[in-house]
């Protein structure tokens, strides 16, 4: 019993005082000081002018023979959405006459974007590497869909690696971290009238949950670590259920639609 009190404590103290951190995040480095990271940021990385989307500023990783590794660590950031959408821009290009030349990367070149909900263990999340690299001077927008780290609170890392041959940039701009809203068959109207009041809400205090198309439904609420605590359905355009006793994020699942609550 007394082992699992730490992470019992940790599961706690992620779940109520690490709740407010940044969700969704957007990071564009405009403004940032040249050479330096974010507020927050950590890693080897810096933002640098013309190393972003228009030649605006972007995060820049300069590896080579003699650095074979930059990366660059987030603040923390969550609790993701159950569906998490990551959103960013890249390109890869010589240091030679800069930005004119295109990189054709090697086995062992690569970029990774990795999770960690401990700042120690990471998950890769996204590789790009010479098996889906398309050289080009130009940005490229990537954009995917998460759905293991549900309801934690984690950091991202951003990690270049240099195989061989000459020195390159990588450029990264436009960082954005999302809640993804999966639209189906006639559930463009059915968010449309899909609402709940009040948010943010009293503990142990009612939510009204309004269905304008008055149809039934299932309803659930997921705590922070993607635990359900409430489920029901509803079958008439008005409902009420109860919210939970502990403060923090919740996520409503009404169907295919997901929204966060916030528990006061």
């Amino acid at each position: 019993m007394y082992k699992a009190l730490p992470a019992l404590l940790l599961s706690l103290f992620s779940c109520t005082s690490l709740w407010a951190q940044i969700f969704p995040f957007d990071e564009g480095f405009h403004g940032i000081t040249t050479y330096t990271l974010p507020a927050g940021w950590s890693g080897d990385m810096s933002a640098q002018p013309y190393h972003g989307l228009n030649d605006e500023k972007g995060l820049v990783a300069t590896i080579g023979s003699t650095d074979r590794v930059d990366s660059a660590l987030t603040p923390w950031i969550g609790p993701l959405a159950p569906n998490t959408e990551f959103i960013f821009w890249y390109r890869m290009v010589d240091d030679f006459i800069f930005p004119s030349t295109q990189r054709d990367l090697r086995d062992g070149d690569k970029l990774e974007l990795m999770l960690s909900t401990d700042s120690i263990n990471y998950t890769t999340i996204y590789l790009v590497d010479s098996s889906n690299h398309i050289p080009n001077t130009n940005f490229k927008k990537i954009t995917f869909t998460n759905t293991n780290f549900g309801g934690q609170i984690v950091k991202l890392k951003l990690r270049a690696q240099h195989c061989c041959g000459g020195s390159y940039y990588v450029d990264i701009d436009s960082i954005k971290i999302r809640e993804k809203f999966v639209v189906g068959v006639n559930e463009t109207e059915k968010s449309r009238q899909f609402s709940f009041y009040p948010n943010p809400v009293s503990s142990g205090s009612a939510i009204r949950i309004m269905d304008g198309l008055n149809q039934s439904f299932e309803l659930a609420l997921l705590n922070c670590l993607g635990e359900k605590v409430y489920t029901g359905k509803a079958y008439t355009w008005q409902t009420e259920i109860p919210t939970p006793l502990v403060p923090g994020i919740y996520f409503l699942q009404y169907g295919n639609i997901t929204r966060k609550l916030v528990v006061q």
